[in-house]
C-alpha cells in the first residue's frame, strides 16, 4: 500500500503539471488567433531608417484604447473608386467615405481632380473634408468648403471625400452619433510631423477613439467607414496581403477605399 501511495502522490503532480502546460498552450493560441493583425510592431515611432517603401506599424496608447498606427515610408496617399487590387504598387488599402444605402458614395468625393460622387456639392450632414495631394493631406471643416476651394482640388488634380470630423486642431469635434455604440475605430490622423491611418485595437466608442487619438498626439483627424463595412488590407514585411477589420458582411457594398501607393 505504501509504494501505491508514493505512485499516485508522484503522479498527480505530473497530472497538474502537464494540465497546466496545455493550458498555457491554450491560451497563448487563443490569444493568438483573437488577434487577426499579423505583425511586428515597430517601437520606434519616428524612425526613418526605412528607405524603400513599406509600412512600420506602431502601438500607442494604453489598455482598451490602444491604437496601431500604419505608418507610410515613401509612399502616397490617394483615393479610388474602383476597388484597387492586392498588387506590386499598393501597400495598404480600407474604405474611405460612408456609402449610401442605394450603393452610392456619400458625400462630395474627388479623385485626382475628377468628380467621382453623385452630389455636385457636400453632403451639410456630413462635417468633415479631406483633401489628399502628393504635398499631404488637409483636414478641413464642412464650413471651410467653397467653390474655390473645390476648383484648386480639380484644377491641380487633388482628391477629397467627405467624413466625420474627430479632432480639429488639437480639439476633440463632438459626434452626435453612435454615442454609445462600441466599434473597432478607424481614422486618418494628422500629427505635427506625419500622418496615417490607425486603427483601434478593440471595440470602443466614438468619445474614447477621439481621447485616444488626442492623447496620442493627434492634431486632426477624420474618420474611416467602417462597421460592417470595415475590411481592408495591408501588406506585411513579406510582401503577404492581411486583411484587417470586423464584421464584414458588407464588404461587397464598398464603393471607396483609400490606398498607401508607391
Amino acid at each position: 500500500m505504501k509504494k501505491n501511495w508514493i505512485f499516485i502522490i508522484g503522479f498527480v503532480p505530473g497530472i497538474i503539471t502537464t494540465i497546466l502546460v496545455l493550458s498555457i498552450i491554450v491560451i497563448i493560441d487563443m490569444e493568438k488567433d483573437y488577434n487577426y493583425y499579423d505583425f511586428e510592431l515597430n517601437t520606434n515611432l519616428n524612425s526613418t531608417q526605412e528607405k524603400f517603401p513599406s509600412i512600420t506599424i506602431h502601438e500607442v496608447g494604453e489598455d482598451s484604447s490602444k491604437i496601431y498606427l500604419f505608418k507610410p515610408i515613401n509612399l502616397n496617399m490617394q483615393l479610388r473608386h474602383i476597388r484597387p487590387e492586392f498588387n506590386d504598387e499598393l501597400f495598404l488599402c480600407v474604405p474611405a467615405a460612408y456609402t449610401t444605402r442605394n450603393n452610392r458614395i456619400d458625400g462630395l468625393f474627388i479623385e485626382n481632380g475628377t468628380q467621382r460622387s453623385n452630389l455636385v456639392t457636400t453632403n451639410r450632414d456630413i462635417n468633415g473634408f479631406c483633401i489628399i495631394s502628393n504635398n499631404g493631406i488637409e483636414i478641413k471643416r464642412l464650413e471651410d468648403i467653397d467653390d474655390a476651394l473645390i476648383t484648386r482640388i480639380i484644377n491641380q488634380k487633388e482628391s477629397a471625400f467627405q467624413q466625420t470630423l474627430l479632432i480639429k486642431n488639437d480639439t476633440i469635434i463632438t459626434v452626435t452619433v453612435w454615442q454609445n455604440r462600441s466599434f473597432k475605430r478607424r481614422a486618418i490622423i494628422q500629427f505635427e510631423d506625419y500622418f496615417c491611418i490607425g486603427e483601434s485595437q478593440y471595440a470602443v466608442t466614438i468619445r474614447d477613439f477621439q481621447d485616444a487619438l488626442l492623447k496620442a498626439g493627434a492634431k486632426n483627424a477624420i474618420y474611416l467607414d467602417m462597421g460592417t463595412w470595415s475590411e481592408g488590407w495591408y501588406k506585411n514585411e513579406l510582401g503577404e496581403k492581411k486583411i484587417i477589420g470586423e464584421n464584414m458582411n458588407n464588404t461587397h457594398r464598398q464603393t471607396n477605399w483609400i490606398v498607401y501607393k508607391k
